[in-house]
């Protein structure tokens, strides 16, 4: 299942923090929703996905940022 990430109420870059540490101590954890409010986050969340080949997309409100790990695990 994937891991719930809550972020809401922190501003960029601390979502993205945020999901970069729970993928370096999670592993096992192939998908990620990350919470959040800052009409920003999801910029970084995708200019990160894009760098490093994770899967990235967005709820329709855009509050919920849904990230897959890409094959290669270099993030």
């Amino acid at each position: 299942p994937p891991m719930y990430l809550d972020a809401l109420g922190r501003r960029c870059p601390e979502p993205l923090l945020l999901l970069r540490q729970a993928m370096r101590l999670h592993a096992a954890v192939r998908e990620f929703i990350v919470s959040a409010d800052d009409p920003l986050a999801h910029v970084d969340l995708a200019a990160f996905c894009a760098r490093f080949g994770h899967d990235y997309s967005r709820s329709a409100d855009g509050r919920e940022l849904l990230v897959a790990r890409g094959s290669i695990n270099n993030d």
